[in-house]
């Protein structure tokens, strides 16, 4: 921006001098001699322009640009805190790793951060250029980490192993961390809510390397956070993202809670821990590290399915089949085998297959010995058994049709349905 401004005071013939005032003050100011007409007056004139310059690890800002992060240690002076390795896991993506190696006591005090004090001891890189405050600029951010099978958590001191810091309040908006379960997650600490998502359980922490990708738009309002592990979705986060919001990323291994862990075991020390990570990046523009589904055109989208359609049509041609009358349905012929006709669907104006069960037919009656014959005698006595006799004759007849019916009636009822229909009765006997 500034070197804009000069090349255009170049072109209106103005000698441009930039004067620093003094070391790591945010003012620079020009003095502007004009060339033209200098035999005859001199024009002096000053002001001032404002460039942002950060008075802790952080400088001059070039956000909104896709160039790679710069890091450098972040209160971390130890030797053995960080260095760079042949990678030893023989599983990283690249010949050379960082190393990060936490022991205790590895702690520094310098304003605005006391961590001896705070019981926080660190063996971190810190972005070099970070955010300036609130803006609906995305950031992408990541890393791959990778912890050795004999790597120990030393809770109830927390083992962070990424931050989000905001420079204005000098706490972390966003930490990745270990928890009490051995589990890693990444949480919110800008405020009082509790924000929280797993990333990595604990059985799959150790002895595999990690990739972290984490897309970020930091406002106190209408942010969002993004995480993925591994290319798997494991966060989405939309509202506030932080307070200030002049956010930097630190990662490496940080214990937070030092005081704790003595108070609980004053017989212990704390372990010396080893890290491995492949250098983070960061990117204001989207560097294609997740690979999004491509989408459905929507003629794709709205087309259906030829065995979708086939299904569909036979389930409605069913369901006509079943709502619509059968009409003109005639039985014909003998025997106890479903009779098949195909008639017309005055309704859906197609052929129709309408199957039709002959009722069972009735067993056989029994037959009925025939009464001897009575002579026709004009004695009373033979009236009197004539008589009888038919009568004993017609209440037979009446208890074997009783029985028939009951029989008929017990038989089991057809597996299908029967349309009811006017069918002849052959019998006869209803």
């Amino acid at each position: 921006m500034l070197l804009e401004f000069y090349s255009g005071l170049k072109s209106l013939d103005l000698a441009v001098e930039l004067v620093r005032v003094r070391p790591r003050e945010p003012v620079l100011f020009c003095r502007l001699r004009s060339v033209k007409n200098s035999e005859k007056r001199f024009i002096r004139l000053r002001f001032f322009a404002a460039v942002l310059f950060s008075v802790t690890p952080l400088s001059l800002l070039t956000a909104g640009t896709s160039e790679p992060a710069e890091f450098v240690p972040f209160l971390t002076d130890s030797d053995w805190a960080v260095s760079e390795v042949v990678d030893p896991t023989g599983l990283a993506s690249e010949p050379l790793v960082e190393r990060f190696e936490l022991r205790s006591g590895d702690c520094i005090s310098k304003p605005p951060y006391d961590d001896c004090r705070s019981g926080v001891e660190r063996a971190e890189l810190a972005q070099k250029v970070g955010v300036p405050g609130p803006s609906s600029q995305v950031y992408w951010h990541r890393w791959k980490v990778f912890f050795p099978e004999d790597f120990v958590s030393t809770y109830p001191a927390r083992n962070r192993h990424g931050q989000f810091i905001d420079q204005a309040t000098g706490k972390p908006a966003w930490v990745v961390e270990i928890g009490s379960t051995g589990a890693l997650w990444i949480g919110s600490r800008f405020d009082d809510e509790s924000r929280f998502f797993s990333l990595v359980n604990e059985r799959d922490l150790r002895g595999r390397w990690h990739e972290v990708v984490v897309e970020a738009i930091w406002s106190d309002s209408d942010g969002k956070l993004n995480v993925w592990v591994n290319d798997e979705p494991r966060a989405k986060y939309r509202g506030a993202t932080c307070t200030r919001c002049k956010v930097f990323l630190s990662y490496g291994i940080s214990r937070v809670g030092v005081d704790k862990f003595k108070e609980r075991y004053p017989e212990k020390s704390l372990p010396n821990q080893v890290v491995y990570y492949l250098p983070a990046e960061i990117h204001s523009e989207d560097p294609g590290w997740i690979v999004a589904p491509p989408p459905v055109p929507e003629a794709e989208a709205d087309a259906v399915p030829d065995d979708v359609a086939e299904t569909d049509e036979t389930a409605g041609s069913a369901s006509e089949e079943e709502t619509s009358p059968a009409t003109g349905i005639e039985v014909s012929g003998e025997g106890e085998e479903a009779v098949v006709e195909q008639t017309a669907s005055e309704s859906a104006g197609t052929l129709e297959e309408v199957t039709i069960v002959r009722e069972p037919e009735p067993e056989p009656e029994e037959e009925v010995p025939e009464a001897p014959e009575v002579p026709d005698t004009d004695s009373p006595e033979s009236d009197t058994v004539s008589g009888s006799t038919e009568e004993v004759l017609e209440a037979e007849q009446e208890d074997t049709e009783a029985d028939t019916d009951s029989d008929s009636s017990d038989d089991e009822a057809p597996d299908q349905v029967v349309i009811p229909a006017d069918v002849y009765d052959i019998d006869r006997r209803r």
